[in-house]
């Protein structure tokens, strides 16, 4: 049991503060590392929640149980809507919540709907549709009881300490562009990026055996090279560019000329072809009304 075993989603009603168009929050959190999502939504609507749904499943993966205060012949329809889609999906009803979870669930509810409204108040704006992607990232940023790290570093793994010195020695430097970074962080990206080029083949190459192994997916050719220096073509003059395509209309000329000979070719091998058959045949039709007349001849000398 771990990460995206059990999802809880509720609803959170917003009616209460004026937006243009959203009058609800799909609030859906692990229950493991307590990761939240939240969702902008005009109706409480199934397939409006499943579409949320889905856009979280294919960007994090689908939990195994999907429960919610709103009943299980609710999460029925929304799973229902969601097979729709995903016709695979392997998800089921959750259970009923007992007190202890339905309290803990409203608690996190609120703590959602208590720094949305501060983000209302700070910002004066009562689009809260706006701010509601920063209350959550603020959210999964923050500490928890539970699990003592933050919800966030649960689900995507600690930030080493050598990376939290290093962006709070640049932010006091206010460096703007990558070519204006200390050689040491340079040299340490380019070390990161090797790392990364290795994970990314090993990655590939896991796809592409992957898409292979199914038989209901053509056999397909991934290309698994990783660039190592930027194409000449991305800095390409515009001299060299009217050059190519000055090269590039020749040879579509030359290919032209080259069709049209070879059609001309073609048309005057067919012509001599059938003179030649026309002149077999007209020879052999001589030959046979010689032989004709000659076996006449011989008959009336015979009488």
């Amino acid at each position: 049991m771990g990460y995206l075993t059990r999802l809880q989603m509720d609803f959170i009603d917003m009616r209460n503060v004026q937006d243009e168009k959203y009058k609800w929050i799909l609030h859906t959190m692990d229950h493991f590392t307590k990761f939240s999502w939240a969702y902008s939504l005009k109706s409480k609507e199934v397939k409006s929640v499943a579409d949320k749904l889905l856009q979280q499943f294919y960007s994090f993966g689908a939990p195994r149980i999907l429960q919610s205060d709103n009943g299980k012949e609710f999460v029925a329809k929304v799973i229902k809507e969601l097979k729709t889609s995903w016709i695979d999906l392997t998800i089921i009803n959750g259970r009923s919540q007992n007190s202890q979870t339905h309290a803990f669930v409203e608690h996190n509810n609120q703590i959602l709907k208590l720094t949305l409204y501060k983000w209302i108040q700070l910002n004066n704006c009562k689009n809260w549709s706006k701010g509601l992607a920063q209350v959550v990232y603020s959210i999964n940023s923050s500490s928890t009881q539970s699990i003592k790290i933050t919800p966030y570093e649960k689900v995507f793994g600690p930030k080493s300490s050598y990376d939290i010195d290093m962006w709070q020695v640049l932010s006091t430097q206010d460096v703007v562009n990558e070519e204006d970074l200390p050689q040491d962080v340079i040299d340490k990206l380019k070390e990161y990026e090797n790392q990364t080029n290795v994970v990314e083949t090993t990655t590939l190459l896991n796809i592409k055996n992957s898409l292979t192994s199914l038989s209901l997916v053509p056999q397909i050719s991934l290309d698994l090279t990783l660039p190592t220096v930027l194409s000449s073509k991305i800095h390409m003059s515009h001299q060299m560019k009217n050059k190519q395509r000055s090269e590039l209309l020749a040879n579509e000329q030359i290919e032209s000329n080259d069709t049209e000979k070879e059609s001309n070719s073609r048309k005057a091998y067919s012509m001599r072809n059938n003179q030649r058959l026309r002149s077999e045949t007209e020879a052999m039709d001589m030959t046979i009304t010689f032989k004709r007349r000659k076996l006449f001849h011989d008959a009336l000398h015979q009488y």
